[in-house]
């Protein structure tokens, strides 16, 4: 009954089934994405953080942040040293500002680059 009450639109009408997944995943999101903005502080351009995709994290800098989209240009790790450096062809990617897990980093150095915050 609980579920039932909580798919009714402003009309009254229920969601469809059809429509239940794609309503349940735009709750989750929006919840994950209001627990985020509260815990960091707002996000830089050209600051560089750490960002989550699925199990693994990267680092890039904030190219753009608009419309609750962050533009982002990624470090690669450098092969057999430790550090990260741009990759010969650009890696840059529009994510969600509740991919990020930690920022802004500190950068050390030119090329590779250490993170003073990450091991």
């Amino acid at each position: 009954m609980h579920l039932r009450k909580s798919l009714l639109g402003l009309s009254g009408a229920a969601v469809s089934s059809d429509s239940i997944p794609s309503f349940r995943k735009q709750m989750l999101l929006e919840l994950h994405r209001m627990k985020v903005e509260d815990k960091l502080q707002p996000i830089q351009e050209g600051e560089y953080y750490s960002v989550e995709y699925q199990k693994a994290f990267y680092i890039g800098r904030v190219l753009r942040n608009k419309n609750a989209t962050l533009t982002i240009k990624f470090l690669h790790s450098v092969r057999g040293r430790r550090g990260s450096d741009w990759p010969k062809r650009d890696d840059i990617d529009d994510c969600s500002p509740s991919w990020l897990i930690f920022g802004p980093l500190q950068i050390q150095g030119s090329g590779p680059f250490r993170f003073s915050s990450v091991g």
